[in-house]
């Protein structure tokens, strides 16, 4: 017989799937920062690797679907992925928005505020 338990909300856990992916284009800066904003504690996100070896925060294994660019992500270098617009898809108020970088992401994560 399986017991069941009442639900207790002290141990539900939120995860903010590739940032605030619902407010923000998923795995930019702004959807990070729409995490902290939020008080939400926990996120998911997706890492690969550029042509020349940098960790990016992307979930596709090309850049087409989320950028203004095309191309998979191992057969370009950081500083091509840094030219592809990763937000305007989603809104013009995120016109600008880049795919991001590890360092980029761990740096907002540990900045005060």
């Amino acid at each position: 017989m399986i017991k069941k338990q009442a639900f207790d909300p002290s141990t539900k856990r939120v995860f903010a799937h590739r940032g605030m992916s619902q407010l923000a284009p998923e795995n930019t800066l702004a959807a990070f920062h729409k995490v902290k904003e939020s008080g939400v504690h926990w996120l998911e996100t997706d890492l690969d690797l550029t042509a020349d070896g940098q960790i990016v925060i992307l979930h596709d294994e090309s850049i087409d679907r989320t950028t203004d660019k095309k191309g998979a992500i191992h057969e370009l270098t950081l500083a091509e992925v840094e030219t592809a617009d990763a937000g305007s898809w989603f809104g013009s108020e995120f016109t600008g928005q880049r795919i991001p970088t590890l360092p980029q992401l761990i740096d907002l994560i540990n900045a005060d505020g």
